[in-house]
């Protein structure tokens, strides 16, 4: 019986040390998202894509980010349907990095890799798209950072945030997605 309280105990301070860690992250980062993007997001952010490299409008070589990729579930999702794109996801927050990564190894795709990074201090001038779940603040700063430094066309898709009206960058696609719980996806086009 004391071997049932002692595991207990252990679940308990386990728990309480990942909400710990997620919600200083949460503040120290501002608004974040706490849920993961749905499985319905992540076909219809795909077929975006895949619909811009038909068109020949993403040339080659495809280098897509996922900034803020938390657990990785969406950077996973778009590698294992783009082989032929190399997908990078960004994440600070310790314990969805570390599980991503070790999703990343134990399960793949090779193509796909996670930073432990504040994606607003690295070059991304080498994007052909983005993939987000972040809010609008973050969204601002990297377009705004991007517009300085690159001429390139960047594709952008957005799960739920979008960029103010009174932006210089507005969507050229907006989608519906999900059947009960609805979202937007919004597309836009950097350069």
């Amino acid at each position: 019986m004391s071997l049932i309280y002692i595991f207990f105990a252990a679940f308990l301070v386990i728990t309480i040390i990942v909400v710990t860690s997620l919600e200083l992250y949460r503040l120290k980062l501002g608004k974040i998202p706490t849920i993961a993007s749905s499985r319905i997001m992540a076909e219809a952010m795909v077929r975006e894509l895949k619909r811009k490299i038909d068109a020949g409008e993403l040339k080659q070589p495809f280098v897509i980010y996922d900034l803020g990729s938390g657990k990785g579930s969406l950077a996973a999702y778009v590698a294992r349907h783009l082989p032929q794109a190399t997908v990078i996801g960004y994440e600070l927050s310790f314990f969805p990095y570390y599980y991503a990564v070790f999703m990343q190894k134990v399960v793949g795709p090779k193509n796909l890799s996670f930073r432990r990074a504040n994606f607003l201090d690295v070059d991304l001038t080498d994007a052909s798209a983005f993939i987000t779940f972040v809010s609008q603040d973050c969204m601002v700063q990297v377009a705004d950072k991007l517009k300085a430094a690159t001429q390139r066309r960047i594709f952008w898709l957005s799960n739920y945030f979008h960029f103010p009206e009174s932006f210089w960058l507005q969507p050229y696609y907006e989608e519906e997605i999900g059947l009960v719980y609805k979202r937007r996806m919004y597309a836009y086009k950097l350069g």
